[in-house]
């Protein structure tokens, strides 16, 4: 009997109903959790390549420093759907990037917002003939700042400032407005009329240039320019440490490039010797020996690299474009600079005869 109950335990179960449902559920939760990851996966890397997109439009719009920085926070806080809007047309971030001023009034939104959501902007502002409509501003009302939109314009300026807003007392109201050519403005409205719902109807009475406007000095300063490429774990030919992706390569080519290897991949990167002219806090003309403009599809962005006047090292990151006169002339745009640099900049500027900003 012991023996014949051994045999028994020694037998395989036969496979019934309950096993084979066991064993179907097991293979379609893999199968789920497999499919979940990878639709993770494409939707991360999608929302990577639409927040590419939206930053390489801000940098073609000439957004830089603070506001570029603020542009990205505004776009990470975005969800996904918002982004694939924004991506199917540019025009969608006007009403999400006002709403975003409107919580972060300040010139900074000011300016990213005039660069991003308004067309049409002319080079300079000196009367109510050059104000747009939905074109925004910054005004202080009882030592609080509130962003206003310009609601119409006809026999008077209609401007509309938030429900939050204080109503404004007198009929006097000073405004910061911005013109990506030229910068700020310091704007005086007079207020005719009065509405229950924020909105007033008034004249422009006074503009002035704001503190922040831009100048620029000549400069007659050697420099060079180097394609930028991200840090990727690659260590450039040549003995340079990794990570030191700042420093130029000790072994530049017969045409100014060098390359960077990591294991079995090589990408290429160009440097060349340029010759500044003048330069101004957020740009710089300069002339290069050769023609440089089909190296551009290479790099997104480029670094510019100076000793100022006073001995400080300068750097900045950004795009470049030919200008119409001259011979190999390019404006190097600066996008991503240390604000200290910027600051050390300005002052080398304001010390060599400084002039309005001119972007030729």
């Amino acid at each position: 009997m012991f023996a014949a109950m051994f045999l028994d335990i020694l037998v395989w179960p036969e496979a019934g109903t309950l096993s084979f449902i066991g064993a179907f559920l097991f293979i379609g939760a893999l199968l789920l959790t497999f499919a979940l990851f990878r639709y993770a996966a494409y939707k991360r890397k999608r929302r990577e390549e639409t927040i590419d997109i939206l930053m390489h439009h801000a940098y073609d719009r000439h957004v830089a420093g603070k506001e570029i920085q603020r542009f990205r926070v505004f776009l990470n806080a975005m969800e996904d759907k918002h982004l694939e809007d924004f991506r199917q047309a540019f025009s969608h971030l006007r009403k999400p990037l006002f709403i975003y001023a409107r919580h972060h009034p300040d010139k900074d939104s000011v300016r990213l917002y005039q660069k991003l959501a308004v067309d049409g902007l002319g080079s300079t502002m000196d009367g109510l003939k050059d104000v747009h409509r939905g074109e925004i501003g910054l005004a202080e009302i009882d030592s609080a700042r509130y962003i206003f939109y310009v609601a119409d314009i006809g026999e008077q300026l209609e401007i509309a400032l938030p429900s939050s807003a204080p109503r404004v007392q007198g009929n006097l109201l000073r405004a910061y407005m911005y013109r990506p050519q030229s910068g700020g403005y310091k704007v005086m409205f007079t207020i005719d009329r009065k509405s229950t719902n924020g909105h007033y109807f008034g004249q422009i009475t006074s503009i002035e240039e704001a503190e922040d406007r831009h100048r620029m000095a000549f400069m007659e300063i050697d420099g060079k320019i180097r394609g930028f490429i991200p840090e990727t774990g690659m260590e450039p030919v040549g003995g340079e440490e990794s990570g030191s992706q700042d420093r130029l390569p000790t072994n530049a080519g017969p045409a100014g490039s060098g390359k960077e290897t990591g294991g079995e991949e090589k990408r290429e990167i160009f440097e060349c010797n340029v010759y500044l002219e003048k330069i101004s806090d957020r740009a710089a003309v300069f002339r290069a020996d050769l023609d440089i403009m089909s190296y551009n599809r290479y790099h997104h962005l480029w670094e510019l690299r100076l000793t100022l006047l006073n001995g400080v090292e300068f750097m900045s990151r950004g795009t470049f474009s030919p200008l119409p006169q001259g011979y190999h002339r390019y404006l190097f745009r600066f996008l991503e600079t240390d604000p200290a640099m910027i600051d050390e900049l300005k002052k080398e500027i304001e010390a060599n005869q400084p002039f309005p900003e001119r972007m030729n």
